[in-house]
């Protein structure tokens, strides 16, 4: 048995890890864009 280190950009551990020993429950980037999207068209929609 061996370990291999290595870093991994911050910006990535969450939407982008696929790492054997992470967590099954990664987020979705493409659910992250939808929510934003939803998210303005709100805000716009609260504006008028």
């Amino acid at each position: 048995m061996s370990y291999k280190y290595h870093l991994q950009p911050i910006y990535d551990i969450h939407l982008k890890s696929n790492l054997s020993y992470d967590a099954d429950n990664n987020g979705s980037l493409a659910r992250v864009k939808i929510f934003g999207i939803v998210g303005i068209i709100v805000l716009l929609l609260g504006m008028y």
